[in-house]
């Protein structure tokens, strides 16, 4: 009895929410007429816009991948020039280096949501420029003084920087883009990380800064973006959401969305955060335990980490392990140069994403990607089991290398960062994408410290274990996992209180059948 009364109390919940959205959400569902007609008349980029999301892509985004990257290529000049000064570089001092940044990067995503939710979206991406350049000082030092401690110690602090970009970066272009082009410039927060990978492996080259003087210039190179963010960022427009719906600064905020999101459609826009301010003034500011308690918050949150761990559950940071191994077997005289082909094909694939997401929707390309993964690592695991007999396959092993980049960055690559911030109203987003971002960084954590022993016991055989995950992740996304394109906030969380209702009533009825 004590159970059904819940019960009938959380349905009473989600049918008194959606109650009171019913007059909003009749004027602005797209699936009106009215709304259909406003569609096809929708603004287009605004300079504003293409401004900040540039620098914010630029500055933030590029960071984090050029800093996951730029490890790769010089590793064995980094490791000799502490060698050769006679200053001692194990393998575990190496990979505490490396592996020390995803730590990092965990407390930035813990930490991150709160700064931004304190402080501000930009003023946090602002400021975080700041840890960046502190990072990179300390890294630059340990080639002066010799110092392997100041290598970590500076690692460490850039992963902060990079967990709070990872965050804040998608929260604040989903808040600043117009609803039918979120999709499109969430994608761009992919593009930014690709493209800071390219330019990391490009610098990390022989011939050209991954020399013993050259690497320091290389591994603090996030300086540049950080400066000119730093410059350029105070200039740009706010959150308009962040300012009416927290700082109830509605002239502001209206000013702002002009400047991002011109003229058209801008009362309605206005009139739709009013609606979720007075959402956000009942709920209060949610905190972390406030939402793993919160029953209607528990499937978006369910959602968003299953979003996050899907991306590094897939297996990527593998493939690009063994990239070099590859194109080395494949007969390839400098698979360094071939890692950089890499990144080209991933820039390439994001750009067609970027047209693809608001066509296909978001759900439609995580699912492809993740089933056009499963079947490239069944390709690559035939060739890497097979060459031996048949010397050919080993070319294979390219080609679906190529190919588990393009699927990757078509769905689970950038899809997840900018979903985590859509799933969510002002209120609860800060502390979701805490969790979820989390999530994210302590996969890849886990991943960093289990491969090496599965590919000692499973090689040739390692991407099995990927595909087994990808089934698994694949039919969840398949069942639970909402298409959100062209739908604003409100209408995301309307249908998501919807199934959480469908959910109660099944429930409820179960329980009284028994």
């Amino acid at each position: 009895m004590e159970v059904s009364l819940e019960n009938s109390s959380q349905l009473s919940q989600v049918e008194s929410e959606d109650d009171e959205d019913y007059l909003y959400n009749k004027e602005t569902d797209e699936s009106t007429p009215l709304a259909s007609r406003r569609s096809k008349n929708c603004c287009g980029i605004t300079p504003w816009l293409f401004i900040t999301t540039s620098v914010c892509i630029y500055g933030s985004s590029f960071q984090f991948g050029y800093n996951i990257a730029v490890v790769n290529t010089p590793e064995k000049v980094i490791r000799h020039y502490f060698t050769s000064r006679n200053v001692t570089m194990t393998d575990f001092i190496w990979s505490a280096a490396v592996s020390i940044t995803p730590i990092g990067g965990l407390i930035g995503a813990m930490v991150g949501p709160v700064l931004a939710d304190m402080f501000g979206r930009k003023s946090t991406l602002l400021w975080n420029n700041v840890i960046v350049i502190i990072g990179c000082i300390f890294v630059f030092l340990s080639h002066t003084v010799t110092s392997t401690g100041l290598l970590i110690i500076g690692r460490f602090i850039i992963g902060i920087n990079n967990g709070i970009d990872t965050v804040v970066v998608p929260m604040f272009l989903s808040e600043i883009s117009p609803t039918h082009l979120r999709g499109a410039v969430g994608t761009l927060n992919q593009f930014g990380i690709v493209f800071g990978m390219l330019v990391a492996n490009i610098l990390g080259l022989h011939q050209v800064l991954g020399t013993s003087t050259g690497w320091p210039y290389v591994m603090s190179f996030s300086v540049v973006p950080a400066v000119i963010q730093f410059i350029i960022l105070p200039c740009c427009p706010s959150s308009p959401r962040y300012l009416l719906i927290k700082l109830n600064k509605e002239s502001l905020a209206r000013q702002e969305l002009r400047k991002l999101q011109g003229t058209y459609n801008l009362e309605q826009v206005i009139n739709e955060m009013k609606v979720e301010k007075v959402k956000e003034s009942k709920e209060g500011t949610i905190t972390i335990l406030q939402l793993l308690k919160t029953k209607s918050l528990r499937f978006p949150l369910f959602l968003s980490v299953l979003l996050q761990i899907s991306q590094q559950f897939s297996g990527i940071n593998s493939v690009m392990y063994y990239s070099t191994s590859t194109f080395r077997r494949a007969g390839i005289s400098d698979p360094d140069v071939a890692t950089c082909g890499t990144s080209i094909v991933s820039i390439l694939m994001v750009g067609i994403s970027v047209f693809l997401v608001e066509r296909l929707g978001r759900r439609t390309l995580m699912l492809t990607g993740l089933a056009g993964m499963f079947f490239s690592y069944g390709l690559i695991t035939i060739g890497y089991a097979l060459e031996d007999e048949h010397d050919d396959l080993k070319y294979v092993a390219v080609v679906c290398t190529f190919l588990v980049l393009s699927f990757f960055q078509i769905g689970p690559g950038p899809i997840p960062w900018f979903m985590m911030a859509e799933l969510f109203s002002q209120g609860p987003r800060p502390a979701a994408t805490s969790i979820a971002g989390s999530a994210n960084w302590l996969s890849s954590f886990i991943i960093a410290i289990t491969f090496p022993s599965i590919q000692d016991a499973l090689f040739p055989y390692v991407f099995i274990v990927y595909m087994v995950f990808i089934i698994i992740l694949w039919a969840l996304i398949y069942v639970f996992v909402p298409e959100t394109k062209g739908k604003t906030f409100e209408q995301i969380s309307r249908e998501l209180r919807r199934k959480l209702k469908h959910s109660i009533n099944n429930e409820h009825n179960d329980i009284d059948e028994n």
